[in-house]
């Protein structure tokens, strides 16, 4: 996924209306302060394949709310 690139109105909108869980928030907010897939899974103690999961779950989240 691109880096994305939400001001923060938009990223607060997002957080209240997509019902992400809290990992997904934790791995939203950080992949817009252009934290890698690889440095999220290390920094909230998951694998890589776990953030990849929940990165892709986000955009779909995401696409629903758009």
């Amino acid at each position: 996924m691109r880096t994305l690139e939400f001001t923060r109105r938009e990223m607060e909108y997002l957080i209240d209306n997509c019902n992400f869980s809290e990992r997904e928030e934790m791995v939203f907010r950080l992949r817009c302060k252009k934290y890698t897939l690889e440095k999220i899974a290390e920094k909230i103690h998951v694998c890589y394949k776990t953030a990849y999961r929940d990165n892709k779950k986000v955009k779909e989240k995401i696409m629903r709310v758009l």
